[in-house]
């Protein structure tokens, strides 16, 4: 039975293999022998050595299947060298093609007066759409003929060059509805664009839809209400006013697939709110919990926790009956919202009913300090600038008046050659001709500039009154040295700042610490409102600056500010807005660069100078907002006597010479003298005693800011 005729020791075991390359058997009678003689081990040193391979080759198949899977699913979008280079050059192909849309089909039975027909369609609807007009080398019918019932069939138009492609697809929103014009895609295009056009449809699928109401009756308006409800399936649905009470039970206003909140009014008729939330969105399941009911006979709210998927927030049904006064209890459910909006996202749907309080604030920054919510706001805005504008560098302008052109800078070129002729030949014939043409540029010059002073008189008076001031204002750099009272000369550039510091330090009034002397005039008992920084007034504001407004300490050019005012103006109207409440300033908006301006005399005399503040321009904006404020308030108590003329609406030096010249005129019809005296208050802004102003300011508005630095 043996065949491998293997040598073994007297006290093994009998060995026999059950391969049939080693005993010669076949499988039946291996089997046979290994029932019979059951102690035998039927297995030579091949088969040994394969079998206890088996497990280790096992280990290694799957090891490799885990591999090639892992490479499939990493590797599925990898198309080969080939492809892309075909793609690349289908679509170079077809980048001159167009297909046009809605264009009818012909009734003619030859197929060239049809395409003929088709050419003369296509090149009447894009003609219009380019310049120049773009040249069709053909036109194809796509697809097989439709019948007359049908939708025409599209066409591609072959186009001379895709430049031409190009033109007509910008222009092609002029055509009419009942035609278009799309490019001409490649299959893989076609394939990528209908794939995310159903990415998208499946993502408006899973949207979270919200729906808010304001009943005022739910039981009466139910069936409507639920066929709103049908019609839009939202997920959370946020009712104020229900006008429901402890008498309507929730069985009558269910909604099948949906878990009903409810928070009524207590006291009185009316009022109330309610939620509605889906067991489950797209076969996720919603979990909704009530987190905290507030309610008071002012106000009613119904705060909800919901969980799905990985989506936490807090959802709040608010009503506030009318009401134009606020009370403690809207002051208590403000610094509720105040307090869940910097922890964690919320959704408020709320009937305020016109409440005097600022909510469009952002709640990213809500319960910060005004100077933290003001550095977050310069620090974007700085790196914005670093990122994105690049840095200008400095022109030196040419000194070349604006009548001045290229006939006076070719003539003044041809007097200079015909001066050098005329030195070296010093012939009368020579300087004649130098002389000729040095009247000609006199007296085209003079042509030139009443021309151009005419223009400027026929631009208006803004283009008028520029001129002027740039005529009469030189600029006067600061000198490199100065001169103290001592007569001692200084060059180093931080004494010269303390010089001027000094020097315009001693130009404000230095006021007694004695008592104030009382003020001459009724203590107004109206009170004036907080001024609201509204994001439609700030942006009002913003837009009144000029271009070239110099920049404050903060480093904001008004260029920014107003260009961009209307993506800015609601962050803007958060940081006053938050200033005014705290009545504290931004840091950088109590600094001001202060550039000294020559004024006359000695340039090297610090006294001859007086100092101009470059504040921060958004600080000037909210100035400016609140002195439009409280301008309306003087003029309504009657504050401003009506001797005033300068700073009042409808009223200017003109009005006030008009009201002097009458009188004077009266005077002298009636006979009586007249005597005038004019007075100029030297540094009049400079001196004004701020202890008193403060005191007289107090009978209108007690706030105040402190800590002012230059």
């Amino acid at each position: 039975m043996i065949r491998c005729q293997r040598s073994i020791a007297k006290a093994a075991k009998e060995c026999v293999c059950e391969c049939t390359k080693c005993s010669g058997l076949s499988a039946t009678e291996l089997r046979v022998v290994a029932l019979q003689i059951f102690k035998l081990s039927y297995l030579c040193d091949d088969c040994e050595e394969g079998l206890r391979q088996i497990p280790d080759l096992r280990r290694l198949v799957t090891e490799l299947q885990q591999q090639v899977q892992e490479l499939r699913k990493n590797h599925i979008n990898i198309v080969n060298l080939d492809t892309v280079i075909n793609e690349i050059q289908e679509r170079k192909n077809r980048s001159r093609n167009l297909i046009v849309f809605g264009i009818p089909e012909s009734t003619a039975n030859s197929p060239e007066e049809r395409k003929s027909h088709d050419k003369d369609q296509v090149s009447k609807t894009i003609t219009s759409l380019a310049t120049p007009e773009p040249e069709i080398l053909t036109v194809i019918r796509l697809g097989k003929p439709v019948s007359k019932i049908e939708k025409p069939r599209p066409i591609k138009v072959v186009l001379a060059n895709k430049h031409n492609a190009i033109n007509v697809l910008k222009n092609k929103g002029k055509l009419p509805n009942s035609v278009k014009v799309k490019a001409d895609m490649t299959p893989y295009q076609r394939d990528q664009l209908r794939r995310l056009r159903e990415e998208l449809a499946a993502r408006t699928e899973k949207e979270l839809r919200i729906l808010y109401t304001n009943l005022a009756s739910i039981m009466a308006k139910f069936d409507l209400f639920l066929l709103e409800v049908n019609t839009h399936k939202p997920a959370f649905i946020l009712i104020s006013e229900t006008h429901l009470h402890s008498g309507i039970d929730d069985s009558l206003i269910n909604i099948n697939g949906y878990t009903f909140f409810r928070l009524d009014r207590r006291e009185r008729k009316g009022g109330g709110v309610a939620m509605y939330v889906a067991h489950d969105v797209n076969n996720v399941p919603v979990i909704s919990k009530v987190n905290k009911i507030y309610y008071n006979s002012l106000v009613e709210a119904l705060w909800l926790d919901i969980h799905y998927g990985y989506l936490d927030l807090l959802l709040a049904c608010v009503y506030r009956p009318p009401s134009n006064v606020l009370t403690s209890a809207d002051e208590i459910l403000f610094n509720t919202i105040e307090k869940v909006a910097s922890k964690q996202t919320v959704i408020i749907a709320a009937d305020y009913n016109k409440i005097n309080k600022d909510l469009a604030e952002n709640f990213n920054i809500i319960g910060n300090q005004v100077d933290e919510m003001w550095l977050s706001f310069k620090n974007q805005i700085h790196t914005s600038l670093e990122n994105c504008v690049k840095k200008s560098q400095r022109i030196n302008k040419s000194n070349k008046k604006p009548w001045i052109n290229k006939e006076i800078l070719d003539l003044t070129k041809r007097k200079k050659e015909l001066w050098n002729i005329y030195i070296i030949n010093k012939t009368e014939d020579s300087y004649r001709k130098f002389r000729n043409i040095n009247h000609k540029i006199i007296k085209l010059s003079k042509y030139r500039r009443a021309q151009f002073k005419t223009n400027v008189i026929d631009s208006g008076p803004k283009a008028f009154y520029g001129y002027i001031r740039r005529q009469l204002n030189s600029k006067v750099t600061i000198p490199n040295m100065l001169k103290t009272e001592s007569q001692e000369l200084v060059e180093e550039p931080h004494k010269i700042a303390e010089l001027f510091a000094d020097q315009f330090v001693n130009s404000y009034v230095r006021e007694p610490d004695g008592p104030i002397p009382s003020i001459n005039m009724p203590m107004v008992t109206n009170s004036i409102d907080d001024v609201k920084f509204t994001t439609k007034i700030v942006l009002k504001t913003l837009l009144t600056f000029d271009d070239a407004t110099a920049t404050g300490p903060d480093g904001i050019p008004s260029i920014l500010l107003k260009r961009c005012s209307s993506l800015l103006a609601e962050y803007i109207s958060s940081i006053m807005n938050k200033s005014m409440e705290d009545g504290r300033l931004p840091a950088d908006w109590k600094k001001a660069t202060v550039v000294p301006i020559f004024k006359n005399g000695d340039k090297m005399r610090p006294s001859n100078y007086r100092p101009i503040s470059l504040t921060s321009i958004l600080c000037k904006s909210m100035e400016k907002i609140i002195t439009e404020r409280l301008r309306e308030f003087l003029l309504q108590e009657q504050l401003i006597l009506d001797e005033q003329h300068g700073f009042v609406p409808k009223r200017s030096i003109i009005t006030n010479m008009l009201q002097c010249v009458n009188e004077w005129v009266s005077n002298h019809d009636n006979g009586l003298p007249t005597d005038v005296i004019y007075l100029d208050y030297e540094k009049a802004f400079d001196r004004v005693p701020l202890r008193r102003l403060i005191c007289k300011l107090k009978h209108w508005y007690t706030r105040e800011i402190v800590g002012l630095d230059q």
